[in-house]
């Protein structure tokens, strides 16, 4: 799918990547990202509608704003 590309070729922080599997289906599994900026900055709103299309689930729970 080349979804962390998407955040790469932003220049987005990705400060930490975790997997978990899910209990509905095997070798299924969510990530979850801990990433640098604001959900309103530029990048990340680009990277986000883009992700969303690639991605059956996708939700923002939080990010770290850049000083």
């Amino acid at each position: 799918l080349g979804v962390l590309k998407v955040f790469a070729d932003r220049g987005v922080n990705l400060k930490k990547i975790q997997s978990r599997p899910t209990p509905s289906e095997e070798w299924d599994y969510l990530f979850f990202l801990e990433l640098s900026g604001h959900p309103t900055d530029r990048a990340l709103v680009s990277a986000f509608e883009e992700v969303r299309q690639r991605t059956r689930f996708f939700k923002v729970l939080g990010s770290y704003p850049t000083t």
